[in-house]
Order: C-alpha cells, then sequence, then structure tokens
C-alpha cells in the first residue's frame, strides 16, 4: 500500500497561507484599520467607542489556505463600547463603515461583518472582515447581524463567543495532533474550493467538524487520517427531514459550532445541497480508498492531483522508492 505522505507535506506546503509576505501585508492592513477606527470614533465622544479588537476565524486558529483568486483576508473582531438595545446592528455597522472610508478601499456592509477590500490593479487584492461585537451587562458578547436592505426580522444582535470558540477548538488539539488538526482543515478547504458547487460548506463547518470528528495517533499517513474523519462525515447522515418545497423526506448532517451549545451550521442548506454535500463526500472517500490500494506512489498521487486539484504534487518515477516514504515535517506555527 502506498503511504503518499510525503507528497501531503508538500501539498500542505504549497496551499498554506504563508507566513511572511501574505501575513504581513495583513497585519499591516488590520493594524491600520483598527487604528483609524479608534481615532474616527473618537470624533464623536457620544457615540461607540473602541474597546478591543481580536484575531478569528482562520487566521487565529491557523488554518488559513492561499485563496483560489489571489483576494486575500483575515477576520478581525471589534468590541464596541456601545448599549446594544440602543443600535440597529446595520446602524453599528454603517457607523464603523463610514470611518474607515478611504479612496484606496471598498466597503461592503455584509450579513456577518463589515468587509473592507483593497484593490490592485482593478482587482481585490487583500481584504478584512470586520465582525462588530456589543456586551451586555453580563459580559456576553452580542454579534451585529444584517445588511442595509435586510429586513427587520434579519437584523439582529445574534450571542456569540468568538474568543472562547477559539480557545476551545485549540485546547482539544496539542503538538502533533494540532498540526494534523490544520493540514486536514486545509486539505478539506482546497478540496471544498476545487468543486464549482460546494461554496455553501462554509469553512468554520469544515473546521467544526474536523473539531468533532478528528481521533488521530497516526500522524505519519493523513490518507488514512482524511478517510477517517470522510467516514465520520457519511456516517453522521442521520438527522431526519423534510423538504419543505417538495414534502420529500431525506436525511441530514449536523455540524455544531463548537462553544456554541445548539448552533448547527448547516441548518439553512437545502435537500438538494444536502444531497451535494453527500455526493462529493462519498467521491472524495472512494478516492481516498483507490489511495489506500495503489502499491505505486506515483499512481496514487494522480488519484490525489485529480481529488485535490493541481497543487498537490506528482513525483517522477524516480524519486520514489518501492519502500513507504517517511513523513516530513515542517513546523506549523500560526498562520492566517
Amino acid at each position: 500500500m502506498a503511504n503518499p505522505q510525503k507528497q501531503y507535506m508538500e501539498f500542505h506546503t504549497n496551499i498554506r497561507l504563508g507566513r511572511y509576505d501574505e501575513e504581513n501585508t495583513l497585519r499591516e492592513k488590520r493594524d491600520l484599520l483598527i487604528d483609524t477606527l479608534k481615532n474616527e470614533l473618537k470624533k464623536d465622544p457620544s457615540g461607540p467607542q473602541f474597546l478591543e479588537s481580536f484575531n478569528q476565524g482562520s487566521y487565529a486558529l491557523g488554518t488559513g489556505i492561499k485563496p483560489k483568486e489571489g483576494d486575500y483576508d483575515i477576520d478581525v473582531g471589534v468590541l464596541l463600547d456601545c448599549d446594544k438595545d440602543s443600535y440597529c446592528p446595520v446602524e453599528i455597522k454603517k457607523i464603523v463603515a463610514e470611518a474607515l472610508e478611504h479612496n484606496n478601499r471598498t466597503l461592503n456592509i455584509r450579513k456577518p461583518c463589515v468587509t473592507v477590500t483593497y484593490i490592485k490593479n482593478g482587482q481585490p487584492d487583500y481584504h478584512v472582515d470586520l465582525p462588530i461585537y456589543a456586551e451586555d451587562t453580563n459580559q456576553n458578547m452580542y454579534l451585529a447581524r444584517g445588511k442595509e436592505h435586510s429586513s427587520a426580522e434579519f437584523k439582529v444582535w445574534d450571542i456569540s463567543n468568538p474568543t472562547e470558540l477559539t480557545e476551545t477548538i485549540l485546547d482539544k488539539f496539542k503538538g502533533d495532533a494540532r498540526s494534523q488538526f490544520r493540514r486536514c482543515t486545509r486539505y478539506l478547504k482546497q478540496w471544498r474550493n476545487e468543486k464549482n458547487n460546494l461554496a455553501f460548506f462554509k469553512s468554520i463547518a469544515i473546521t467544526s467538524a474536523i473539531y468533532e470528528y478528528l481521533d488521530s495517533s497516526d500522524y505519519e499517513n493523513d490518507n488514512n487520517t482524511i478517510l477517517s474523519l470522510v467516514n465520520s462525515f457519511l456516517d453522521n447522515f442521520i438527522h431526519y427531514s423534510i423538504d419543505e418545497e417538495t414534502s420529500q423526506t431525506y436525511f441530514r448532517l449536523v455540524i455544531n459550532l463548537p462553544a456554541h451549545e445548539g448552533v448547527d451550521l448547516l441548518e439553512n442548506l437545502t435537500k438538494n445541497q444536502m444531497d451535494i454535500l453527500k455526493n462529493r463526500l462519498e467521491e472524495l472517500k472512494n478516492s481516498l480508498e483507490q489511495v489506500n490500494e495503489e502499491s505505486d506512489t506515483v499512481e496514487a498521487c494522480k488519484v490525489l492531483n485529480r481529488t485535490f486539484g493541481s497543487q498537490f504534487p506528482i513525483p517522477e518515477i524516480n524519486q520514489v522508492s518501492e519502500s513507504t516514504p517517511e513523513a516530513i515535517y515542517i513546523q506549523d506555527g500560526k498562520s492566517a
């Protein structure tokens, strides 16, 4: 049985968001925006004031991958000192967007955040997502949700705890386990990006599912680990549901958000989307099993190249031997 672990590690290096040019630029954009926001909000002492900012999402977890279209991003939570009951969440986001207006960037009020995009040669180059939060008297954090033209029921303050989410996920995995968690998360994000009709399978859902199902002590065979994860995904299509439009019955996958009891990240997926996800996962399972059945590393890598895309390397015949290649480990670190 071939074990293309060396090629998996090269693949991880190929897709992993770098710690140097890209991350330094993202940090510079983040720091500039936060400084600007602090200073602009101070000009109106009676309005919302800046309290703190914190990294969240893939940047905080160290699970970022290089974007397919080159539009690098970072999630930076912003906690404001304001009474959420006195402000519509979209009103708060408009205040933030207006404070950050500048001629070299565009601002967009999206449902979960304010997105600041930097343009280069007429194309998006980098963007910073700024989810906006407020606290109640018990220090519970609430996320401002809603877009400018959303109906009233979609303009809400949702209870949320992003820093606890990051801590919960990272506290579960230490050492080699954390490195493998990050690798597997990146692999599945890249796989998702290679499939044209899987955009609805969001990164936070992938990350949370791996948090739930990753249980491996074999750090030298990522193919087996990914296969085990995919089997767990498929085994958990057990939640009975009825399609509202067709009244057809079907089974769906539930992925719960860590540290947020009762939050199903796939709750809004339709029957058709669930069917697509299940079919794609079954295709992935078949490919990974085919790799395990291969005795030739080159042929195994050809399967993985078709599965994960051109970033997965196919070695020359003279680069592999009959023996199982040893895993190559690199310092994982925390990157975007």
